[in-house]
Formats: structure tokens, C-alpha cells, sequence
């Protein structure tokens, strides 16, 4: 039963989510198992979360080798999630919000400010009368209209306020979705982005993650080339190949290229042979059918493997040996 009932949800699933593509009817469902998905997803975040740090307290508590290493990793991942979750350092939205209600509708109204003097108002979402044309106002000027769809919700967005028409300030100002009727109030805390200009997430992101990341990448190219020159030796036909075509791509990214090919003609069939030209037709043609002919390999793999899931011949995905 373990394994029944696990192995009846994957099928059951992904036949759904294949299904879905032919019968439209079944969309609502097929999002209703993506939202699982993504429910599982966020557990499984939380879970590789706790694992990372088991993993590296146990190193920093048995002391075992490069447990300082340990102590920043698990200091700079606490760090940033708090600056993240609690979005430490971030001043609240500009602007103010409105959230509209009478009734069974109801109506989220936002009018953000971007830059100096600009003023953008969306209708976020809404509980409205479906099928039903809304006229949305900023005091008595008419700004947007939208039409709610079969479920009742609506959205809309357009700019309200630019250059030296916009005001200081819009709290306190009457808004209004047909009918629903409200003032806009400030923002509260918490609604800033904590990636905006400034936040600390931000300036450790850019100012440590970034040029660390970097750096990776840049010692890298050592590696590559290292490989390449143990890969280029042309001992056969193949290898020969690799190694020409290596060197035709490199030379016609080069300023070098260009300098040797400068002299034959731009148009006509010797244009074909300067060296930037038979770099590109190399990248165009033989990379990209090697390109096509990879993915459409990766493609099969993936639905080869899809199927056996399916079928539950790879049980795997359930924990078995």
C-alpha cells in the first residue's frame, strides 16, 4: 500500500497534466495539481534549507575539516534569508493601495509611484460581478475600464500621473471600480521589495554573490582551455576536425580574422571565404543541427523516462532500492 497509492498519484498526475494539452476542459484541474506542485516544491525548498544546515553544523560541531568554511556558509545563508523574509532595511512601497468591498465584491486597487513624479494605477485583482464592464475612477476622472471574465475577477493597469500633473501625494484620495467606492491609504511595512536599490539584500547580492560568481566563472576559462588543448591534439580525422573548426570559430571572433580575409571583395562568391563569414555559417548551420539534433536526444530521454515513471517501472521517484 506504500507503494500503491504513491505510484496511483504519479500516474494519475502526469497523465493529467499530458491530457490537459488535448482536452481544454481539464485545464482548471491540471492547475489545481500545479498549485500542489508548488506547495510540494516550497516543502521541499524547506527541507534542502534544514539539510544544508545539519550538514554543516554537524561539520562545525565535530569540528571536522574546513568547518570555518562551514560557519560562513551558515551565516551568510541565515543572513540573507532574514534579510529576505523580514525584508530588513526596506522602506515600504510608494504610493498608496485601496482595498474596495460591498457585498460579495470586491476590488484591490494600487496606485504605485515609479521615479520622481510618475504614478502607475492597477487593479490587482477583484471579486466582481462576471462578464460585467467596470469603470474605474481617481475622484471624478474616468483613468481605465475592464471587463471582469467568467469568474469574476478583473485586472487593469494605466498611467495615471506623469511628469508635472502628478501630485506630492495621492492618500486620501477617492477611488473607485464601478460601484465600490474607497480611499487610498499608504502602504504599510513590509509591502517594499527587499531586493530594491539599497536594501542590504541587495547590496550583498550585487557586492558579494555578483563578483564572486564571477570570479568562479572567470578561473573556469583556465579549465577550458586546459581541456581544449587536451582535446585539439589532432591525432585523427575526428580530432583534426574539432581542432579546425575550434580554431575558424576562435579566429573569426578575433580582430585577427578580420585582418587576414580584409582584402577579399564584401559581395559576390569571395565574400562567402572571409573569415568572420565562415565563422557564422559554421555557428549557423553544422552548430545549430548539432544544437537541434542534442535537444531533440534530450526530448526522448525525457519522455522515455516520463513513461516509465508513468507505468512505474522507475520507482525511484517513491524511495525504492
Amino acid at each position: 500500500m506504500k507503494r500503491t497509492v504513491p505510484l496511483l498519484i504519479v500516474f494519475s498526475v502526469g497523465l493529467l497534466m499530458v491530457v490537459h494539452y488535448f482536452v481544454p476542459f481539464l485545464g482548471d484541474l491540471a492547475n489545481v495539481a500545479v498549485v500542489h506542485f508548488n506547495i510540494l516544491a516550497a516543502v521541499a525548498m524547506i527541507l534542502g534549507a534544514g539539510n544544508l544546515l545539519f550538514t554543516h553544523g554537524e561539520k562545525i560541531y565535530k569540528q571536522h575539516s574546513g568547518w570555518g568554511y562551514s560557519i560562513i556558509a551558515v551565516g551568510c545563508f541565515l543572513a540573507m534569508i532574514a534579510f529576505g523574509m523580514f525584508k530588513i532595511g526596506a522602506p515600504p512601497k510608494q504610493g498608496a493601495t485601496a482595498e474596495l468591498t460591498s457585498g460579495a465584491s470586491i476590488a484591490m486597487v494600487d496606485v504605485e509611484k515609479s521615479g520622481k513624479s510618475d504614478y502607475a494605477l492597477k487593479l490587482r485583482a477583484g471579486k466582481l460581478e462576471p462578464d460585467t464592464k467596470y469603470e474605474i475612477k481617481l475622484g471624478d476622472k474616468v483613468v481605465a475600464e475592464t471587463t471582469s471574465d467568467y469568474k469574476g475577477s478583473a485586472a487593469a493597469e494605466t498611467a495615471i500621473f506623469t511628469g508635472s500633473d502628478a501630485p506630492d501625494s495621492v492618500e486620501g484620495m477617492t477611488v473607485s471600480v464601478g460601484e465600490l467606492t474607497g480611499k487610498l491609504e499608504p502602504y504599510g511595512a513590509f509591502t517594499g521589495a527587499y531586493d530594491d536599490d539599497g536594501t542590504p539584500f541587495w547590496f550583498f547580492y550585487y557586492y558579494a554573490f555578483v563578483p564572486l560568481q564571477q570570479t568562479t566563472f572567470a578561473m573556469l576559462a583556465f579549465y577550458v582551455a586546459s581541456a581544449a588543448f587536451r582535446a585539439f591534439r589532432a591525432r585523427n580525422v575526428e580530432a583534426g576536425l574539432l581542432l579546425g573548426t575550434a580554431f575558424l570559430i576562435l579566429l573569426g571572433q578575433t580582430f585577427a580574422g578580420n585582418w587576414l580575409t580584409q582584402g577579399l571583395p564584401k559581395e559576390g562568391f569571395w565574400s562567402f571565404f572571409q573569415i568572420s563569414e565562415l565563422s557564422a555559417w559554421v555557428m549557423i548551420v553544422f552548430n545549430t543541427a548539432g544544437q537541434r539534433a542534442i535537444m531533440i536526444g534530450i526530448a526522448l530521454g525525457i519522455a522515455s523516462t516520463s513513461l516509465k515513471t508513468l507505468l512505474g517501472l522507475d520507482r525511484s521517484v517513491i524511495g525504492a532500492e
